[in-house]
């Protein structure tokens, strides 16, 4: 059997034309570059995530330092408290305490706001401090004053 070489190149270029000549081809290679385009953008975003989380607990390791240092203070004004001074440094025990109350507030404040960024990123719950790690509750602090007992 004899294969007309003529009608093998028409058919060949039939074949090509339709292909390449329409744009299938094109089309189909262009899909297929917008798909890893649009995964390489998803990766790219969870990466940009990742790193926007890294940064984020790195000031989440700052402010818990700082809120462990305050409560080494707090010991201390507590212990000094304890041993009937009055003053430690140049406050009141009692201002002092006020000062101490005031900065780990806003210490506190800042750990939630950006823990609840890291949350949001991570797709998690936010995760609560108990603030009784930091400073003692008032009972411990103020507790009656000048109480006398009568037989």
């Amino acid at each position: 059997m004899r294969i007309n070489v003529k009608s093998l190149v028409v058919a060949a270029s039939f074949l090509l034309a339709t292909l390449v000549g329409n744009g299938a081809l094109w089309e189909y290679r262009k899909g297929q570059i917008e798909k890893q385009r649009i995964e390489l953008e998803a990766e790219k975003r969870k990466i940009e995530n990742m790193a926007e989380a890294i940064a984020l607990r790195a000031k989440l390791t700052e402010v818990l330092y700082k809120l462990s240092d305050l409560a080494g203070e707090y010991h201390e004004l507590l212990t000094a408290k304890k041993a009937g001074k009055e003053t430690m440094g140049p406050y009141p025990l009692e201002h002092k305490r006020r000062l101490l109350d005031a900065e780990i507030d806003q210490l506190l404040s800042n750990y939630d706001a950006i823990e609840a960024h890291v949350a949001r990123l991570e797709g998690r719950e936010p995760r609560k401090l108990d603030v009784n790690r930091f400073k003692p509750p008032p009972a411990l602090w103020s507790g009656p004053q000048n109480i006398r007992l009568v037989p």
